[in-house]
């Protein structure tokens, strides 16, 4: 049986919560795709919030990701590299992976704001996190980036 202390009650106030922001994330991916912007935002909004509250970095970092991919949709690149910064920077640093991929659009973020120097120095850290991971196919991605901006670059 569950103990009489109350923490199952927590525990399913926390589920229940958990539910709500993967319904809003959810609702926010769908409205993003039909091209509903706002109601994307308020959707990644709100499930950002329920995250922060319920303390979860991890997904924390997966909503800021998804509100970075938003405004970089919208070509707001200025917005995007805001929040893809802030996802790196709330990201536990055990998730190389993730980390590896948030650097790879926030690259992707700075080239489409004509900032070279800045994409080229995310590219790299990606590709090194991806060759320690032995992450093959997404090295392979981000190798082929390195070289389309080094030659937008050279000229």
């Amino acid at each position: 049986m569950f103990p009489r202390d109350g923490s199952a009650s927590e525990f399913n106030k926390a589920a229940d919560l958990r539910g709500e922001a993967t319904a809003s994330n959810n609702s926010g991916f769908v409205y993003k795709i039909i091209g509903d912007y706002d109601k994307a935002l308020e959707n990644y909004d709100n499930a950002l919030s329920i995250y922060r509250k319920l303390k979860d970095r991890q997904y924390e970092a997966v909503l800021l990701s998804n509100i970075a991919k938003l405004y970089f949709d919208k070509k707001d690149y200025l917005e995007a590299i805001e929040f893809y910064e802030e996802a790196l920077n709330v990201l536990p640093d055990k998730d190389r992976l993730y980390r590896s991929e948030l650097l790879y659009g926030l690259a992707m973020a700075f080239s489409k704001g004509n900032d070279h120097n800045r994409a080229i120095t995310a590219l790299e850290e990606s590709r090194d996190l991806k060759n320690a991971l032995g992450d093959d196919r997404g090295l392979a991605k981000v190798e082929k980036a390195i070289v389309l901006h080094n030659s937008v670059m050279q000229g």
